[in-house]
């Protein structure tokens, strides 16, 4: 049960992750700006959840679980290659790897903080 706790948030977005990429989109073009953000927000819950998994018990280096999400953006191009009407490109794959990065420093950060404030709050 604790690795379902660990690693269920991150095996869980990769599945949404998965399930967007095999999605066909509807004839309309996106603009590459409003494309790059989509690519960003989504792998930035994605850095979330690897930092979730990360703090609470698999321990693993920082780096391992940044390259994780990295490579999983490069998978989700390669995948959408395949998939009619999707394109892969480079800026997307950027787009994931600067939202890993963000998403997982920011909770880190963000679950650190608390984690000090309740050591604080407890002595």
């Amino acid at each position: 049960m604790r690795q379902v706790v660990v690693w269920g948030p991150a095996a869980f977005w990769v599945a949404v992750l998965f399930f967007l990429s095999e999605w066909e989109p509807p004839g309309i073009e996106l603009i590459t700006v409003y494309d790059w953000v989509v690519h960003f927000s989504l792998y930035t819950v994605l850095g979330f959840t690897l930092a979730w998994a990360r703090l609470r018990g698999a321990r693993y280096h920082h780096g391992a679980f940044l390259l994780l999400g990295i490579a999983l953006g490069l998978m989700d191009e390669f995948h959408q290659s395949f998939v009619p009407g999707r394109t892969p490109s480079m800026s997307d794959v950027f787009a994931d790897a600067v939202g890993v990065i963000l998403g997982y420093a920011l909770f880190v950060v963000i679950f650190a903080r608390w984690l000090d404030s309740r050591a604080v709050a407890s002595t």
